[in-house]
């Protein structure tokens, strides 16, 4: 099973390229992140964009041909991740010392509703999580929905142990525990184990953000010097219509030239329009220590 998505005119999009990492509305950010969910809460199939294949459609992942499912049971919060963002595993974050995990942005979601898989929701970010995963960083932002009925009183990582508490212990042993059943060793975590708070998280959102773009736009200059031809094969499946042709950058499905223009309001060089919709969400100048 593959969930792929449509832009108003009916042509596929991919969720990880061409869906806009802040909620817009008239030109402006609202202060909202838009969160892409894969795994419902309540649920244990493992399901993940496809970061690999053209237009990254959410797909059930495998391993030595069997589809996964976590055995530990279903996961507390519905699971997914933001667009536009990358964690680079050359990136050698200065609080953890370990490269990212070469995945998009992951987000626990901690609302009272179910989200379906393929979802796109506007969420509050409240803070996040570094998980240390087989030597690689793999960050866990802690979200809820903007329209859940705790979303009001939820602005910052404090407000969550003191209005539900116990939710944040929960996901953090999730996440230490759930490669034990598979015969794998408990994760680790950076940074105390500490969940960071809404500021440093915005800073991770940031970082990754601005990994992304460099991934897109290297992608697109290593394509102009080597002056390819344009390529006479026509799409074989529908799903690659709205994108002439995609490319493999460090093993990632990524825009070519051609498809570029679908992520030209991305804040790829904007910076400005970019440190507006950071601050209207609630990043305040650099990253707090928490």
């Amino acid at each position: 099973t593959r969930f792929f998505t449509k832009c108003d005119e009916g042509e596929h999009r991919s969720l990880w390229h061409d869906l806009p990492l802040f909620e817009m509305v008239a030109g402006k950010p609202t202060g909202s992140l838009n969160f892409v969910c894969e795994i419902p809460k309540w649920t244990r199939k493992k399901f993940e964009i496809a970061t690999k294949e053209p237009l990254n459609p959410i797909k059930q992942d495998e391993k030595k041909g069997e589809l996964r499912v976590f055995k530990k049971g279903d996961i507390y919060f519905n699971y997914g991740c933001f667009p536009r963002t990358w964690e680079d595993p050359e990136f050698i974050h200065p609080d953890v010392g370990v490269g990212g995990d070469n995945d998009p942005l992951d987000v626990c979601e901690i609302g009272l509703r179910q989200i379906e898989t393929g979802a796109v929701r506007p969420v509050k970010v409240l803070g996040v999580l570094c998980m240390i995963d087989e030597g690689e960083a793999d960050w866990k932002v802690v979200a809820i929905d903007r329209t859940d009925p705790w979303a009001e009183m939820l602005n910052d990582i404090e407000d969550v142990e003191k209005m539900i508490p116990g939710i944040l212990d929960s996901i953090r042993e999730w996440f230490r525990t759930y490669k034990i059943p598979d015969g794998k060793p408990a994760n680790t975590f950076a940074l105390d184990e500490k969940f960071m708070n809404k500021n440093y998280a915005l800073g991770v959102v940031h970082e990754t953000h601005e990994a992304w773009a460099n991934l897109v736009k290297s992608n697109v200059e290593d394509e102009a010097v080597m002056s390819h031809p344009p390529s006479s094969e026509k799409p074989t499946t529908p799903q690659l219509k709205g994108m002439k042709r995609s490319t493999l950058k460090r093993n990632l499905s990524v825009p070519t030239i051609e498809a570029l223009g679908h992520v030209q309001d991305s804040l790829l060089c904007d910076h400005f329009a970019l440190s507006r919709a950071l601050e209207a969400a609630g990043h305040v100048g650099i990253r707090a220590d928490n």
